[in-house]
């Protein structure tokens, strides 16, 4: 659709491409991360306690609010049994 894409880029007007990659990621994590929540019958209340945080701050990672530190990416992959690159590779490699 022509006017979504011409509406887009009014939007993205004046944004670096960098800010706009971060923003694309953000939003990425974030539905990961609330997709996974979900698979795992978690609450937010129930999740954060077991990655050691607060609701309100899984409440900011599912709307994308956040920055996270690699250690909390690492805990958030081990709550949720997201895989690494690394395991992956293994997987493909067993196939």
């Amino acid at each position: 659709n022509k006017s979504a894409k011409e509406f887009l880029e009014l939007l993205s007007d004046g944004f670096s491409e960098e800010e706009l990659l971060l923003s694309t990621m953000q939003g990425l994590i974030a539905s990961e991360i609330t997709i996974k929540r979900h698979e795992a019958g978690l609450s937010q209340k129930e999740f954060a306690k077991l990655v050691g945080v607060t609701q309100g701050l899984v409440s900011k990672w599912e709307a994308g609010d956040n920055n996270y530190t690699l250690s909390t990416l690492v805990k958030i992959s081990k709550v949720l049994n997201i895989g690494t690159s690394k395991g992956k590779r293994r997987e493909r490699q067993n196939h």
